[in-house]
């Protein structure tokens, strides 16, 4: 989600020291690990006056879909994917990552501009309801989400979503999970969804699809016995900055990489962008340089800006307003 190895001088590394006792036991590595303050600072999807806790843990019926939702749950993955979700508002642009004032303020107004909407964790108040929401399990904490019985009642509440596991595992100041421990984790995190919601997809693993880092580390992950997916979750950052054509190198070698291994899946691209900033066309010519290759892709079956309202090309203003950056996604990402 932050850039804080790419951009310190807008954001601050933040790396606490975490005696974690619960859920996986103590670490392999190391006991330290970097978490983002926005998550830290959180409440648990079941506190601040939302649905209270004791309901956790139970058996609770699937909620029959009211007007509005789609059927998605009923198709194929790949299918699936592609539908607008929400009916009767014709979104305008794929995906957006929503951080910021936008992380955990519903905000209709601008979500109805996008086919899928998520902001790095798993809260339900608002967000759950919305069809286009996508939950995520950030790293291999479970505390900041009520506990595994939290995981366990939003995916009850809320059956057939796409989940996504894990956010930039290679990276210290990110999730910073050794591949070995993350495929423990990430098993643990498909049975405890599926367990509780056996129509729900997932994707993995959030990381930053370069050869120097990203590849290595996925091929660690597999050759640990890491679980594959639904769909592959990346994170697609040019070597040059803002560069189109790295950036489509790198899908390519992605798809190259995962047809070797014999784990091809739909792709959804969880974060994309310029992470230095320039000029607003700068930030335009990457989008229309980028989004129409991926959406030729058969393989890629959706993207999001990184990121709706921090970053060098936030796509919002405070009041909902798009951005000179905002108009060329809006105009560039639609179906």
């Amino acid at each position: 989600m932050l850039k804080q190895n790419l951009n310190c001088l807008i954001v601050t590394c933040v790396v606490l020291v975490l005696v974690y006792s619960g859920g996986f036991g103590t670490r392999p590595y190391s006991q330290i690990m970097a978490s983002p303050p926005s998550l830290l600072s959180e409440p648990a999807p079941n506190a601040g006056g939302q649905r209270a806790v004791s309901v956790l843990g139970q058996a609770l019926p699937a909620p029959t879909p009211g007007p509005g939702f789609s059927t998605e749950s009923r198709t194929p993955v790949a299918a699936r994917l592609w539908l607008p979700v929400v009916t009767g508002m014709p979104p305008r642009a794929d995906g957006i990552g929503l951080d910021g004032m936008y992380k955990l303020t519903p905000n209709t107004g601008v979500w109805a501009n996008f086919r899928w909407i998520y902001n790095w964790t798993t809260v339900d108040a608002g967000f759950g309801d919305w069809p286009g929401y996508r939950p995520m399990i950030w790293s291999d904490r479970l505390d900041w989400y009520g506990g595994p019985g939290g995981i366990q009642w939003f995916a009850t509440q809320h059956p057939g979503r796409l989940w996504l596991f894990l956010n930039e595992p290679e990276r210290v100041t990110q999730a910073n999970l050794p591949p070995a421990y993350a495929a423990q984790v990430v098993a643990s995190h498909r049975d405890l969804v599926k367990g509780a919601d056996t129509t729900a997809t997932w994707a993995c693993c959030g990381v930053w699809v370069d050869g120097n880092v990203g590849i290595p580390w996925l091929n660690d992950y597999l050759d640990a016995g890491g679980p594959v997916g639904d769909v592959w979750h990346i994170h697609l950052y040019a070597p040059n900055d803002c560069d189109p054509a790295g950036s489509l190198q790198l899908i390519g070698n992605f798809e190259t990489w995962a047809a070797t291994r014999g784990v091809t899946r739909p792709i959804v691209i969880t974060e994309f962008g310029c992470l230095f900033p320039g000029s607003t066309q700068r930030a335009c010519d990457y989008m229309t340089g980028v989004i129409p290759v991926l959406r030729s892709d058969s393989l890629v079956t959706g993207w999001a800006w990184w990121s709706s309202s921090t970053g060098p090309y936030p796509l919002f203003d405070d009041q909902g307003t798009p951005t000179g950056a905002g108009q060329c996604y809006l105009s560039s990402s639609g179906q």
